[in-house]
């Protein structure tokens, strides 16, 4: 975590969706914090919607180059 509301993170986890990249629907993603077992609600379990996803743009999927990407909430992570 790198701000209130910033999570740094790797471009990979964004690599091979069966979209492209720049242009996928967040609607559809969360963030979980806290979450230790996926199968069960953990009681300090907290969800947030992600606003944008940055990719370094210089990333590269072969060599992994510049892996990193900005995950941006839609409010701020407590």
């Amino acid at each position: 975590m790198i701000d209130h509301n910033v999570i740094l993170t790797s471009a990979q986890l964004f690599e091979g969706l069966g979209y492209n990249m720049y242009d996928f629907d967040l609607h559809y993603w969360r963030l979980f914090v806290g979450e230790y077992n996926v199968l069960t609600t953990d009681p300090h379990e907290k969800v947030y919607t992600i606003k944008s996803v940055l990719l370094h743009p210089g990333y590269n999927y072969t060599s992994l180059e510049n892996d990193i990407a900005l995950v941006i909430t839609t409010q701020p992570i407590a």
